[in-house]
């Protein structure tokens, strides 16, 4: 979870933080800091994990002289519940669309590998195999190949029983099942 004050800091989330990263205007890059007093900010961000740094970074790139503070409970960034995730970039497939929810899913999946791709920051797109194992499975898992390209999610495709056999030998599919 990411609160963000735009006011001055409460002292309290100071004084009772374990971390306390702040963003330097210089080079947009993070230091610690010891905590201090809550004056010195024009924004928080309570939460350290992949939500709350990238939060503020966007806020610092878009604002370049606000003074950020990122406050976290953790003795690291990223060490709560950021580290304990399947570590998946969610590409929207399975929100309504026309939402901002799939919107924001779609477009946050998009700015991710942009930023992957310009740091140098190595992935893989391995993908995801959604299977019908039934006829009763069909109606659905094409709905959600609709929903897919209704929130124009990248490289989503249909394939075959016989292509899927291809794919990943071992799953057990509808025959020939688009």
């Amino acid at each position: 979870m990411v609160l963000i004050l735009f006011t001055k800091c409460h002292s309290n989330i100071i004084k009772s933080s374990i971390f306390i990263g702040c963003f330097s205007s210089k080079n947009n890059s993070m230091s610690t800091r010891k905590p201090t007093s809550p004056g010195q900010y024009d924004v928080v961000v309570v939460g350290g994990g992949i939500v709350g740094v990238a939060t503020a970074r966007e806020i610092k790139l878009n604002y370049p002289s606000m003074k950020i503070c990122v406050v976290e409970k953790e003795k690291k960034l990223g060490f709560h519940q950021t580290g304990h995730n399947s570590g998946v970039v969610h590409a929207g497939i399975y929100y309504t669309p026309g939402t901002l929810k799939a919107k924001l899913c779609v477009e946050g999946m998009n700015l991710a590998y942009a930023y992957f791709d310009k740091q140098n920051i190595p992935y893989k797109k391995c993908g995801k195999l959604i299977v019908a194992l039934n006829d009763k499975q069909l109606e659905p898992l094409h709905e959600l190949y609709e929903r897919a390209l209704q929130n124009n999610v990248k490289d989503v495709r249909l394939v075959s029983g016989d292509e899927m056999k291809t794919i990943e030998p071992y799953c057990k599919v509808r025959d020939n099942s688009w």
